[in-house]
């Protein structure tokens, strides 16, 4: 008879218990998923931003005069004559001179170029003849300083300034 008076939780309980317990789960995975969803759609905006202005917005090209490039080096400089586009301010860019047997990279003081102005700089460069050079533009994305390589200034087989 004991065995009679011991109760079971009755099945409607037992379903109601279930529900609540899949509820209370199912609530704990969407708090974490929208956050996970939420920090990947920052981190690809930010992504897609930067790409945006290195591809469509930092353009920096070599001024001609004369359907001359105005890009040569002599015994102690490279001398060029830069033109930005009119998109977005190129707070630096790097230079890279790549020569028969070395690739230097050149440091360059005040070398913001405003939107579309052009200037001529003349960097210490003391290892000529170079076979290439390359302008790497920087821009500001969100305050932050980025290099664009896929933006570069490219150019082969330059010559000594006359």
């Amino acid at each position: 008879m004991r065995a009679q008076s011991k109760r079971a939780v009755s099945p409607l309980i037992a379903t109601v218990l279930l529900i609540a317990f899949c509820v209370s789960l199912g609530a704990v995975v969407i708090q974490w998923g929208s956050g996970y969803v939420r920090d990947r759609t920052d981190e690809t905006s930010a992504r897609s931003k930067l790409d945006l202005t290195c591809s469509q917005d930092a353009f920096l090209d070599v001024v001609q005069y004369n359907d001359v490039e105005q890009l040569c080096y002599n015994a102690s400089s490279l001398v060029a004559v830069l033109e930005n586009g009119p998109y977005v301010q190129i707070e630096s860019f790097a230079v890279y001179v790549i020569g028969n047997t070395s690739v230097v990279k050149l440091n360059i003081t005040n070398s913001t170029l405003q939107k579309s102005e052009v200037r001529r700089f003349e960097i210490a460069f003391n290892d000529p003849p170079a076979k290439q050079v390359r302008f790497i533009p920087a821009v500001s994305v969100n305050g932050v300083s980025v290099q664009c390589p896929r933006s570069a200034l490219v150019r082969d087989d330059l010559t000594m300034c006359t």
